[in-house]
């Protein structure tokens, strides 16, 4: 899953890069999906059906390894919790950071629903980002 930056993500690197500010590193981002389109500016309607909780991902090496090729993968399997209803569909996903700032979106190609007793699942390298 290729994820677009947030205007949030944009400004903070335009002004790590040129304004001299540091640039704000997460400590943890919440993935979270969305029944409409996540705008880049983070607004959106999360789903809400019974099982779902937005997955927690601690924002270390181990997750996401070191990259000298402007590519970033997560290097271990991301497991969102067992639906016990089946969703609305699903048409994007944000990830955040603990501060409730989008860094990246994903519009999917094609809505899709999870179903009951089903789970959404990102494997190893399913979340990229890619800097250009």
């Amino acid at each position: 899953m290729s994820l677009e930056a947030s205007t949030f993500e944009k400004a903070a690197i335009a002004n790590s890069v040129f304004g001299g500010t540091t640039y704000p590193d997460a400590l943890t981002y919440t993935l979270k999906l969305f029944s409409n389109t996540v705008t880049l500016a983070g607004v959106g309607t999360e789903i809400a059906t019974a099982g779902y909780a937005a997955l927690s991902i601690t924002n270390n090496l181990t997750n996401f390894p070191t990259t000298g090729t402007g590519i970033k993968s997560n290097a271990i399997a991301l497991d969102m919790t067992t639906l016990t209803a089946d969703s609305p569909e699903i048409v994007s996903a944000g990830l955040f950071d603990e501060f409730g700032n989008l860094r990246y979106r994903k519009v999917f190609a094609a809505p899709f629903i999870i179903e009951n007793g089903q789970y959404y699942s990102l494997g190893i390298a399913d979340l990229t980002f890619t800097a250009s």
